[in-house]
């Protein structure tokens, strides 16, 4: 076990070191953010100045190296745009994002679960048929559209619900309910699938023999079993939440992570944006062990092997 969770560690580690590389090659690759920065009448004296103040005068390797130094040390550099180092700015995003995504996970949980435990326990039935149906459709459509058509229907038309901002508990709505839609989807049909294969087996079978109720083999001696292939859908959602609101933030305006990373984009400011790249692919690696670990607690039947 000791050595398993160190060897998961030294593939997570490389695995960053890799997504770095790739996020500080790629971000360079984009265009020069003196060019955004500068006003157009900048002469030839500004722009070489600028570069040299932000470094980017030196050659690729050093820029490099003294990044990863920065990262070592805590240091994830200062924003071009901002001027400010982009770690406070990350964290200062951080609790929209958390707020936003935690509620929508949470929410899928609790609503996918039990819909996924009532279409595998009534298959075949109308309810089994209509949630199979529904859960297709949300899977099939992308969040941004449902995201815009929320906002034409519930705040253009209706003027029900407000369709940009943090401020108020019913700015929540639009942004958590078109968040919620997709993960609850995949997890309805993912437990449904998962219980109705564990419902077939022998000892599920020998409890109902025994005379148990239908819902305590469901609950006790079924789900259980069925939630492993789950919380591995759910641990990928759960790290997703940072990357994952990107397109949910953008369409709502809500000051997140998300908006804050496409804002760096647009702005060519590669502090910021290779900040967010390596906190989300750490929260990956970290989830990702984490749920490998959780298996053996589902079933102590799973050993946990290289």
């Amino acid at each position: 076990m000791p050595r398993y969770v160190l060897l998961r560690i030294l593939r997570g580690f490389l695995t960053l070191l890799a997504v770095v590389a790739v996020t500080f090659a790629l971000g360079r690759a984009t265009g020069d953010p003196v060019a955004l920065l500068l006003p157009q009448g900048a002469t030839v004296e500004d722009v070489l100045a600028m570069r040299a103040r932000l470094g980017l005068d030196q050659p690729m390797l050093t820029q490099f190296g003294r990044y990863l130094s920065e990262i070592a040390q805590g240091e994830f550099g200062t924003s071009l745009v901002y001027n400010r180092p982009a770690l406070d700015l990350i964290l200062e995003r951080l609790p929209a994002t958390l707020r936003l995504g935690l509620t929508s996970f949470l929410l899928a949980i609790m609503v996918g679960v039990p819909l996924g435990v009532l279409a595998a326990t009534g298959r075949g039935s109308g309810f089994d048929r209509f949630v199979r149906d529904v859960s297709l459709a949300l899977q099939s459509l992308p969040s941004f559209f449902i995201g815009i058509l929320g906002i034409l229907l519930f705040g253009v038309t209706l003027r029900w619900l407000p369709t940009f901002g943090d401020a108020t508990p019913s700015h929540y709505v639009l942004p958590v309910v078109t968040m919620t839609l997709l993960p609850l989807a995949l997890i309805l049909r993912l437990v449904r699938a998962s219980l109705l294969d564990v419902l077939s087996e022998d000892y599920v079978r020998t409890a109902h023999a025994k005379g148990l109720h239908r819902a305590w083999v469901v609950v006790r001696h079924a789900l259980r079993n069925a939630l492993i292939p789950v919380v591995t859908v759910l641990g990928l959602q759960l790290a997703s939440l940072i990357g994952g609101s990107v397109v949910i933030e953008t369409v709502f305006a809500w000051p997140g992570v998300g908006s804050l990373a496409v804002e760096a984009i647009a702005g060519r400011d590669f502090p910021i944006v290779q900040a967010v790249v390596l906190l989300s692919s750490a929260a990956f690696v970290l989830i990702n062990l984490l749920v490998d670990l959780s298996y053996a607690l589902l079933d102590p039947r799973v050993e946990v092997t290289q």
